[in-house]
């Protein structure tokens, strides 16, 4: 190399910084994804209702549901509420959506399909949440499934051109980690590197247990985690999301990704035992999950939840909290995304 050249080199070597840095940003698109409940029917539609447990309409209320949505009870296989679901979603400042999955042919199987149509239009993502395995030969068979009907859709969301799959926590509850092993050495056999597993994992420790098994590490159950029973929630927030972030990343996984929620009431579900339960505070409650999200860093936040009527966690418009949340969460992600 002659002087000119090196000097040219040595000139270029400012700009090639940050050109580095917005090719890894790039490659590292922060995401905010909400948990989906694709579950609902009503007579009209699907002939019953299904999780609308004896509903009062003249007086809008339901049995399981502190609740009840503003647009009143619908059916997700309805094509009108697809597309509402969508247009909120996008207003909400969501990037997509983890879809509740429990098998093939499923109401929520049924209606995975057009409502990712949907959402592509919305430029929104989706991804199935697999929320049980009975075998491990049975849940080879629904991941093999769910990447030959929807893996290459262009809504599935993906990263770095690989799609994604969530799993619930009860997978692992039923068929053991090493159960879980065995199923994806199973779909490695059969399909390669098919999907990034995002699992999920529920403490420090098992982050550390589960890492080497998935590719991605998520926790649904939030709620045990925040509840009102914390004396000082502010100061736990904060030392939480850090720990858990940062515990993602020794050793690295694909995505760090932390969870929030806008609030959580089961105990008209009959569960039994003492509850916990996450107030709203006016819409606080989710705008400080969010700062404390935030401040930690993830690459991926995931809200609890889109509509999940039962825990009383949706953003969903509805009665009593109208959209105040789903704007909180919209004003909170314009601070996340880039």
């Amino acid at each position: 190399m002659n002087r000119r050249h090196l000097l040219a080199a040595l000139c270029a070597l400012p700009f090639i910084g940050p050109v580095f840095d917005r090719a890894l940003a790039q490659s590292r698109r922060k995401e905010i994804l909400a948990f989906y409940y694709g579950w609902y029917a009503t007579p009209d539609i699907s002939g019953s209702y299904q999780h609308w447990l004896n509903p009062d309409l003249k007086a809008r209320t339901l049995e399981e549901s502190p609740d009840y949505p503003a647009s009143g009870l619908y059916d997700s296989l309805d094509p009108k509420v697809m597309q509402r679901h969508a247009d909120e979603a996008k207003r909400a400042g969501l990037t997509g959506l983890i879809c509740s999955w429990w098998g093939q042919n499923d109401h929520t199987d049924k209606q995975l399909g057009p409502f990712l149509k949907v959402l592509a239009a919305q430029g929104l993502t989706a991804t199935a949440y697999i929320e049980r395995a009975e075998t491990v030969e049975m849940l080879v068979e629904d991941i093999a499934y769910l990447h030959k009907r929807y893996a290459d859709h262009p809504a599935w969301l993906k990263v770095d051109g690989r799609p994604v799959l969530f799993l619930f926590d009860r997978v692992i509850q039923t068929i053991g980690l090493e159960g879980w092993q065995k199923a994806r050495e199973a779909v490695r056999s059969q399909l390669g590197e098919a999907f990034y597993f995002a699992g999920t994992a529920n403490t420090l420790e098992e982050i550390e247990e589960r890492t080497p098994h998935y590719d991605i590490l998520h926790i649904y159950s939030i709620q045990f985690e925040a509840a009102e029973w914390r004396l000082s929630r502010s100061l736990w927030r904060g030392r939480f999301y850090k720990n858990w972030v940062e515990a993602q990343k020794n050793p690295p996984l694909v995505r760090t990704t932390a969870t929030l929620l806008p609030a959580f009431d089961d105990r008209e579900l009959g569960r039994g035992k003492k509850r916990p339960v996450v107030p709203r505070d006016n819409g606080e409650t989710l705008a400080k999950f969010w700062l404390a999200a935030i401040d930690a860093r993830p690459d991926w936040v995931l809200l609890v939840s889109f509509n999940e009527w039962h825990e009383d966690s949706q953003i969903e418009p509805s009665d009593t909290y109208g959209e105040r949340d789903m704007l909180i969460n919209a004003k909170m992600a314009r601070q996340f995304m880039p």
